[in-house]
């Protein structure tokens, strides 16, 4: 998922998996994808022409449960000794200019935390200014014998989708998953178009007239719950009214709600369930 991500920065991105690794555990996959995506997305942020490495070991190991350790270690800016306590405390960033200059870097660590907290792990940091950062996640997971293994059904549909035809305005940061996504909304008939922050996305609706807005809420100048308001505001005057939906890794209790009072018509977390999606762009189609 990040591959494009590091070479655009030029970052030698590599991971380490032991052979002995369990093959079959049970856990929250999704959950901890966005765990590694986010604590991968800083690295690749901070530390541009450097190295960024991933390394899955397991640390204990019992008859029904296994304790994964996962490092993200990078060769970036890292984080000043006094700064250090607060990384994880929500909207904090370490050192503003620095964070404006690549990008921004404190809410998706809150969310880190609170995620890795609630599946009953610890993540922990050293860190080195000027030499880099490694963060380490350690998670409980259970074992599952391979015979086990529960058949996953499978089903075709009896009948081709309709296409959608929509206009749609995409405002993600992220260069893969804004890849990824207009990919498959153009499968699904739609037309694309791509902003990577809330001043792109007003910029944009004031120059064309847009189906649905797919939005992002962690983006660099002007995050998508700010860009919102702001279309809510020139509504007021204009009349008009274009469909928001959230498309956000902010995935916790009441999330959704923010979403939603800040204007916005729908919600859809990362990883993006792309059915649930498709479900909710359909109300929009006519």
């Amino acid at each position: 998922m990040m591959a494009a991500q590091a070479v655009e920065f030029d970052i030698e991105l590599n991971y380490i998996i032991p052979v002995e690794f369990p093959e079959l555990l049970v856990g929250d996959g999704a959950r901890l994808r966005q765990l590694i995506t986010n604590l991968l997305s800083n690295a690749l942020k901070f530390s541009k022409g450097g190295k960024v490495l991933i390394e899955a070991s397991c640390i204990s190991e019992s008859a029904e449960e296994v304790i994964v350790q996962i490092k993200v270690a990078d060769t970036g800016i890292g984080i000043p000794a006094d700064q250090r306590a607060a990384i994880f405390e929500s909207f904090t960033q370490v050192d503003g200019s620095s964070t404006r200059r690549y990008g921004g870097a404190g809410l998706g660590l809150t969310i880190t935390k609170q995620i890795v907290g609630l599946m009953g792990g610890t993540i922990d940091l050293e860190t080195e200014v000027g030499k880099g950062s490694t963060f380490t996640l350690e998670i409980p997971f259970e074992k599952q014998n391979p015979i086990a293994r529960r058949a996953i059904p499978t089903s075709v549909p009896s009948t081709k989708e309709a296409p959608l035809k929509l206009k749609i305005l995409l405002a993600e940061d992220n260069p893969v998953n804004a890849m990824v996504a207009c990919g498959r909304l153009q499968k699904w008939g739609c037309t694309c178009v791509t902003v990577e922050n809330g001043c792109e996305t007003l910029l944009a609706l004031e120059k064309d007239r847009y189906d649905v807005v797919l939005m992002d809420i962690s983006m660099p100048e002007m995050d998508g719950l700010q860009a919102t308001r702001e279309v809510r505001e020139r509504e007021k005057t204009s009349g008009d009214h274009v469909p928001i939906i959230a498309m956000t890794a902010h995935a916790l209790p009441g999330d959704r709600e923010r979403c939603l009072e800040a204007g916005m018509d729908e919600y859809v977390s990362k990883p993006v369930n792309f059915d649930e999606l498709r479900a909710k762009l359909s109300a929009y189609v006519n």
